[in-house]
């Protein structure tokens, strides 16, 4: 017996996503060849994948427990089909345990020579077998490792958040990262209002509710591909989370504003910014990747978003000619530990090192921006991430380097609708259902 396809192409989805560093979505709608496939199918890849990427530290533990081999010495393809194999025996009811561990031998089998098929058979069977006893150490003894193993994070992770949040936020977090996000869409006020894309929604057998927050917002409650529909084709809507929203809300963008987005990556809050200023702004939207400006570029065609400039520059050193800017939207590069629950993968890729190596980027890009930010302007601070060393940190330096600037208090705002309890805004990825996000703004002292 081969193993399955669906097997074959989760296996390769994995070695894209953790070796040639690719987005778990990208890859799954957009690069596997699912020629022949049903949708049944593609959805066990779907969940395969995701599944792997959020418990791979609960796995590695479990599959270290009942194997006399360390398997972090093994070959990486062999470390996810084991990965594959516990996940299917730990999660998965309705997969056969015999269907779990003979894909994987027979996967194996596809790559490796008999002994380490049959190692694989050995480590699965033993888990099969063993699975009943697993357990974490106890909370008592040891509260990192516990927590890390149980909610499957690595322990730097478990210890800064513990240590910056304490054990209630932090516990609520690490489980709010190990559930499926809701599919959040933002209505296009350019083509269609809210009320008109929820009835074509519902035409469609969609099940889909208003958000509460905002008035674009719109939250898919059962599991679609939107990108499949028409309407996405036609521009109606944009995928995109009320934290994300949140942030161009408080950049209040109005008709006529000179706006620079200076980290605009794919275009997410560029379109966004179009959209709140009636496409009326002068937007001007840099990036250091032209991959990333390709595709904002088709999304602005796509939208049908007229009023934007895409440049292909460093936000770090900007040249004079860009001239000056009302507002400015700095949404910077983070380690994205507020979107593990959307990007598991992120858990496994990110590294304690990394926190103050992107601190340092942020605190550049701040100054480096300030110098384009006209008197009185607006810049607006955003990471999607839940780390001091990012966010609280990188105003506080900020602001102590540049005196001529203030941080405005956002609770003060009263078209917020209520996020900001403080003078910054920190959503943890629990609270509302949303990711996490924080952000500040930054007003420049009028001469």
């Amino acid at each position: 017996m081969k193993a399955t396809l669906t097997r074959r192409l989760a296996l390769e989805a994995l070695d894209r996503i953790q070796r040639k560093k690719a987005f778990p979505n990208q890859v799954l709608n957009e690069e596997l060849p699912y020629d022949g496939l049903s949708q049944i199918d593609k959805n066990l890849v779907s969940e395969l994948v995701y599944g792997v990427l959020r418990w791979r530290g609960y796995l590695d533990y479990a599959l270290s427990r009942f194997s006399n081999r360390d398997p972090s010495s093994l070959d990486d393809k062999v470390i996810d089909i084991l990965r594959l194999g516990a996940y299917q025996l730990i999660f998965l009811d309705k997969v056969p345990t015999f269907a779990a561990i003979d894909q994987s031998v027979e996967l194996t089998k596809e790559h490796f020579h008999k002994g380490i098929s049959s190692l694989v058979n050995a480590i699965l069977r033993a888990l099969d077998r063993g699975k009943g006893s697993l357990a974490p150490p106890p909370i008592e003894l040891d509260p990192i490792s516990h927590l890390a193993i149980k909610t499957s994070h690595p322990k730097w992770l478990v210890k800064m958040w513990l240590k910056e949040l304490g054990p209630q936020i932090t516990e609520s977090i690490l489980h709010y990262d190990n559930l499926r996000p809701k599919i959040k869409l933002r209505v296009n006020p350019l083509k269609i209002n809210r009320d008109e894309l929820l009835r074509r929604l519902s035409a469609l057998g969609i099940e889909a509710l208003p958000s509460v927050s905002f008035d674009e917002g719109i939250a898919i409650e059962k599991g679609i591909n939107p990108t499949s529909l028409k309407d996405y084709d036609s521009g109606l809507f944009s995928i995109q989370d009320e934290s994300s929203m949140l942030v161009s809300h408080v950049l209040s963008p109005k008709p006529r504003e000179a706006i620079l987005d200076a980290c605009a990556g794919q275009g997410g809050k560029t379109t966004h910014i179009a959209e709140l200023s009636r496409d009326q702004a002068e937007i001007v939207a840099i990036d250091t990747s032209r991959t990333r400006l390709s595709e904002l570029k088709a999304r602005l065609k796509r939208l049908g978003i007229k009023n934007v400039k895409i440049d292909n520059l460093d936000a770090a050193g900007l040249p004079a000619s860009l001239g000056k800017f009302d507002k400015i939207l700095v949404d910077a590069p983070c380690s994205s530990l507020g979107v593990l629950a959307r990007r598991p993968d992120v858990k496994w890729k990110r590294k304690k090192d990394d926190i103050e190596m992107l601190a340092k980027v942020q605190r550049d890009l701040l100054a480096s921006l300030s110098k384009v930010l006209k008197p009185g302007g607006r810049m607006v601070y955003s990471v999607c991430t839940i780390s001091k060393k990012e966010t609280l940190d990188v105003v506080a330096a900020f602001l102590k380097d540049h005196p001529n600037f203030r941080l405005e208090d956002l609770s003060k705002r009263d078209d917020l609708n209520g996020f900001a309890h403080d003078s910054t805004i920190q959503i943890c990825p629990d609270e509302k259902g949303m990711d996490g996000m924080f952000i500040a703004s930054l007003i420049s002292l009028a001469n």
